[in-house]
Formats: structure tokens, C-alpha cells, sequence
């Protein structure tokens, strides 16, 4: 089985998104036992962000595309259900662009959901100790955007699309010094997560 991990460049007043490292190190630990997982980093913008995952998609030809990314009011590694097709930017992109009460997709369906196990996968991730759950909403920034494009493309079997977001490191938010999660506890908990791919 074919993996390909995606993750953001840190966006907005985020100096650190562990997304990339996280992706990397997960490949390390993935990669056997009949998955062979890739990674990829793709650029924080509307323009760019489907653009990109497009090119890594085609070089890795993966079965599932999993998207990562941080966002600052999860407390938990977080399984994202649905897209939908609406984008109303709080801030603006990495190119400046912020887009306000627009769609993803001029005359595309209302949402995707994703065909992946993930009640599998966050029980999975939650028999490690690590608190995981399952939103019905990736928001309306890029995480939806990308989220959107990728459910879009893979609908008809071409690959399935999860996106995953990821709670801040421990530290990390200096509004609340004790939340937050390790990137140990992160990978461990993707790692039991993204495993049941394996075998």
C-alpha cells in the first residue's frame, strides 16, 4: 500500500508547524510491513496548495493521501470527516491572498466525505493513552481548500483523502502553557492511527 503524507508550511504567525517534521519521521516509521509512505511539503497558499499536492500525487501514484496540519484550538490529534465547498479566510495566505465568503470550487458539490475508516483510526490512536477525535469541520481556510481539492480528486476510487489536524506542541501556545501535545506523543499516536494501512 501506497501512503503520501502532506503537510503545510507554516502559515500565518505560525514561526513553527511540526506538520513536515511530523510527516518525515512518519514515513521512517510507516514504511514497511506492506506500506511504503512518502512525504511532501506543500506551500501555505490558495494558488499553490492543490497545485502542488497534484505534482506529489502523481510522483508517488499513493492509494491514501493523508494531509497534515496544525490548528490552535485542537486539543486532541483530530480526524476531519468532510470539505466543504466554502472559503472565508481569517487571515491571509502566504501570498497575501484572503479570500472572504467564497467557494473552493465554482459550481462544485456542496461537501465531500471522506470513505476512510477514521472512527478505526482514532480509537486506534486513543488505545495509546493519546486523546483523538473527529470533526465535522476542517474550517474554512486552506486546510478545507486542500482537503476539498483532494476529496474531489480521488472520489472514484483513485485514492482515499483524510486530513488530520494536529494540536500545537507543548509549550507551543503561550496562552496555555500546559496544553499542547509532544511530537513523540503525536507521532506515536499517527503512527497507531495511519497503521491500520499496514499488514
Amino acid at each position: 500500500m501506497k501512503l503520501l503524507l502532506l503537510a503545510f508550511e507554516p502559515i500565518g504567525s505560525l514561526r513553527l508547524d511540526p506538520s513536515g517534521q511530523v510527516a518525515e519521521k512518519l514515513c521512517r516509521r510507516l514504511s514497511g510491513d506492506g506500506v511504503r509512505a512518502e512525504a511532501a511539503l506543500i506551500p501555505g497558499t490558495f494558488s499553490g496548495c492543490g497545485r502542488e499536492a497534484d505534482k506529489a500525487i502523481e510522483k508517488a501514484g499513493p492509494q491514501v493521501v493523508v494531509a497534515l496540519a496544525q490548528r490552535g484550538s485542537c486539543r486532541e490529534i483530530t480526524f476531519e470527516k468532510r470539505a466543504y465547498n466554502r472559503i472565508d479566510a481569517p487571515i491571509p495566505d502566504r501570498e497575501g491572498v484572503q479570500p472572504r465568503n467564497a467557494v473552493a470550487l465554482e459550481g462544485g458539490a456542496d461537501v465531500y466525505e471522506t470513505a476512510l475508516p477514521i472512527d478505526r483510526m482514532a480509537e486506534a490512536v486513543r488505545r495509546q493513552g493519546i486523546p483523538a477525535g473527529i470533526s465535522t469541520d476542517a474550517g474554512t481556510f486552506l486546510c478545507n481548500a486542500l482537503y476539498y481539492h483532494l476529496l474531489r480528486s480521488g472520489k472514484g476510487g483513485h485514492f482515499g483523502a483524510l486530513f488530520v489536524h494536529l494540536p500545537y506542541l507543548r509549550g507551543q501556545d503561550v496562552r496555555h502553557r500546559e496544553a499542547g501535545m509532544d511530537v513523540s506523543e503525536i507521532l506515536r499516536g499517527l503512527e497507531a492511527g495511519l497503521g491500520i494501512f499496514g499488514g
